[in-house]
């Protein structure tokens, strides 16, 4: 090669060696886009260099992804064409961190039964990087919790399959010792756990039984079970004024059904109970994950969304807990709502609508919901009104009203459960008594009820023959019924000998029986002014009404009555709505929640090209966006109502 053409390629290598230089010291990834795929936990951190970082899991990538919250980009990668990316296990679903050391978070692997350490940001060595060795857990271990104060790190995992009878929760140190192992009541599945964030009480949620477990930290033992109502699943922790002041509460889901349930934990200086079940809500869908804040140093009152006249009801609340749900909403809940009763407190969704439970029509005029038994066409009740009342009982649970719910009243109706219902044995009835199959007290029967005897095998002479009777006497499954005048007769008795499979209806006396959409039943309703069934006790309100000037209704009429729940719950639509071009819904655009962590970090202010300090929140998910196919982190301002002022991370 010529002295010419070899410093000509040289001098080509080197421009190509610098342009490629050059590029790499530009900024060339998209700063909102971090390839961040289905994330299942997020965790919030402040680094030493104040910067807030949401540290994210993404188990079929295997990796961890890593977003600036204070410049709002993703953290670049070595190479700055990519975002940085750590390396976990194949199961790495949960994490956690510290609330007073920002520099670390732990991510929990359920298959490799290990902790691992990642350093976000000090000036040990390079950041967002695994360091030391994985702590080892026992088997199967569920959810992870962080304490660190001068006494060191502490590592709180739950263990499901502890043992054969109960699962434990399990304490350990970074060196992978074991510094405890609490014992759980029998039959007690682990799932979820949190330290509160004064550090002195752990809370472990319960997938088998109905209550949450409050552990003592410093102490390492169980304190005490609290009842929630069921099994449960997602838990949040934060502080937030209940009324009489701050105090940590912890905000549970249930597993079994739509619910959330707040636990106040212990205060010190406080006439209390160490734990307490203040409250449950229901809501609209299945609660996937929840969020409280810490109000210790500032505050957020909720909602953004609210109106004016809300606001001036008592709406607007500092104590407030987020919901998400399956449906791809987030709702947002108030803790310990105030009552006309001030020494009371409810937990229940916040409501942009004033108007108290109603119904769609006028109930005494409206013909449509009255359908009377033949001959009673004049005998409709009159009277009949909805009142607004807390009628939630102690501990409150506070339900909602469903979309178009219209509870149907049939007088003198079957009490559920009790249609059919089968003899014990083939001479079931004798001499006035019935000896059911099953415990008929149990499921309502009264005396002063009407039974109705049925015969499969009916004698001819037989036929036609209505075999009813008062109930005289009833010891759970056998039933006594009156013989003789105004009960059965010696006739109606031989057709019940001379039958074969015997059995029976139980109809309510002089009341309506309550039957709900769903199936179920919402008890009876009597008619006698000033009686305790003389009110029919509904979420937000009572239905009262009065018997007609010409009697009471006639066995079978029906009344149903339209609700109107009047109800706006105030919260963050993710779930985009379906069109023909980019499709939507639930798994598509569903956007199902995740995760969300919030408190007070800094954020790009445009307008002064500096940062600003609020209190934000971030929901991850783990659906794609329809139209771009990508997955999607929504950063908030917290008690955020509009979904187009969060920043959208891909």
């Amino acid at each position: 090669m010529s002295r010419r053409v070899f410093r000509a390629l040289a001098l080509a290598l080197a421009l190509a060696s610098s342009a490629a230089t050059c590029e790499q010291c530009e900024q060339v990834s998209d700063p909102r886009i971090g390839n961040v795929d289905r994330s299942t936990d997020a965790v919030l951190v402040t680094g030493s260099d104040g910067h807030s970082y949401l540290v994210s899991a993404h188990p079929e990538l295997e990796h961890l992804r890593v977003l600036d919250l204070t410049t709002e980009r993703f953290v670049d990668a070595p190479n700055r064409f990519f975002s940085v990316s750590v390396p976990v296990g194949p199961s790495t679903r949960r994490l956690a961190a510290a609330p007073a050391d920002g520099t670390r978070v732990y991510a929990l692997d359920g298959a490799l039964d290990v902790v691992q350490v990642l350093r976000t940001v000090d000036d040990a060595g390079p950041a967002f990087a695994r360091v030391g060795s994985d702590v080892v857990t026992g088997r199967a271990p569920a959810d992870l919790a962080v304490w660190a104060d001068g006494g060191g790190v502490e590592l709180w995992v739950t263990l499901p399959d502890a043992t054969a009878t109960a699962g434990a929760v399990q304490v350990l140190d970074l060196a992978g010792a074991e510094l405890a192992r609490i014992a759980l009541p029998d039959g007690a599945r682990p799932d979820a756990i949190g330290v509160e964030p004064t550090g002195a009480r752990v809370v472990v949620t319960d997938a088998a039984l109905g209550s949450v477990h409050v552990i003592d930290r410093a102490a390492r033992a169980l304190e005490r079970s609290v009842e929630v109502g069921g099994p449960s699943g997602a838990l949040a922790v934060g502080v937030v004024d209940v009324g009489d002041g701050l105090a940590p509460v912890a905000l549970v889901a249930r597993r079994d059904r739509a619910e959330v349930a707040l636990v106040r934990l212990f205060r010190e200086g406080y006439r209390e109970d160490g734990a307490a079940l203040y409250g449950r809500a229901e809501l609209p869908s299945l609660p996937l994950t929840l969020y409280v804040p810490d109000h210790r140093a500032s505050e957020t009152v909720c909602c953004r969304g609210l109106s004016d006249e809300a606001i001036d009801a008592g709406e607007a609340t500092a104590a407030w807990g987020a919901a998400a749900l399956a449906s791809g909403d987030v709702f947002y809940v108030a803790l310990a709502a105030p009552t006309t009763d001030p020494t009371r407190r409810l937990v229940r969704m916040i409501d942009d609508d004033l108007e108290g439970l109603g119904s769609l029509v006028d109930l005494n005029t409206e013909d449509a919901i009255w359908v009377p038994a033949a001959g009673g066409e004049d005998r409709r009740p009159i009277e009949v009104t909805l009142s607004g009342r807390d009628t939630w009982g102690t501990p409150p649970v506070v339900d909602i009203v469903g979309s178009g719910e219209a509870p149907l009243l049939t007088w003198e109706g079957t009490i559920p459960g009790l249609e059919a219902v089968g003899g014990a044995s083939e001479s079931a009835y004798l001499a006035g008594v019935f000896s059911a199959a099953i415990d008929v007290a149990a499921l309502g029967a009264r005396v002063g009820d009407d039974a109705i005897f049925s015969i499969d095998e009916v004698p001819l002479d037989c036929e036609g023959r209505t075999l009813e009777s008062p109930i005289t006497a009833i010891s759970g499954a056998t039933v006594e019924v009156l013989r003789g005048l105004d009960g059965l007769d010696e006739d109606d008795e031989g057709c019940i000998a001379r039958g074969s499979g015997t059995t029976l209806t139980v109809l309510a006396a002089n009341a309506f029986v309550v039957e709900l959409a769903d199936g179920s039943s919402a008890g009876r309703l009597n008619l006698v002014a000033g009686d305790a069934e003389n009110e029919l006790v509904l979420p937000g309100a009572a239905l009262t009404m009065k018997a007609s000037a010409n009697g009471e209704p006639l066995r079978g009429s029906l009344l149903s009555i339209p609700l109107d729940p009047n109800v706006t719950p105030m919260g963050l639509a993710l779930s985009k709505a379906y069109n023909s071009r980019s499709g939507g819904g639930f798994g598509a655009a569903g956007l199902l929640p995740t995760a969300i962590v919030g408190g007070e970090m800094d954020f790009p202010d445009p307008a002064s090209e500096g940062t600003l300090r609020a209190r934000r929140m971030v929901v991850t998910t783990a659906s794609p966006d329809a139209s771009s196919g990508l997955f999607e982190l929504f950063a908030c301002d917290e008690a955020e109502t509009t979904p187009s002022l969060c920043t959208v991370f891909r």
